[in-house]
């Protein structure tokens, strides 16, 4: 029986997009943040997302409302968690 090489290339590609389509950026990590917040871009303040030294986990600081939050997402998994919430003085 002759091996069907395409199949067997076919494979390692469809990992590869599935891998690329499903890693988690800085744009994906801040909107996973959002979401969970219940804000959209346009009714925040300020953020800021940074790589931790820890591979594949985000920090991320959202303000909104005079109040500060700061959550870890981690890439791996696609989860954020809630790390600390601060307010903001009187502006």
């Amino acid at each position: 029986m002759k091996e069907n090489r395409f199949t067997n290339t076919l494979t390692p590609f469809k990992t590869i997009f599935t891998n690329i389509a499903n890693r988690i950026t800085e744009e994906k990590a801040l909107r996973m943040v959002l979401d969970s917040l219940g804000y959209t871009e346009g009714e925040i303040q300020y953020s800021s997302v940074s790589k931790t030294s820890v591979a594949k986990v985000y920090d991320v600081k959202v303000i909104a409302d005079r109040e500060v939050f700061y959550y870890t997402t981690d890439m791996a998994k696609g989860l954020c968690s809630l790390k600390n919430i601060a307010f903001t003085w009187p502006y």
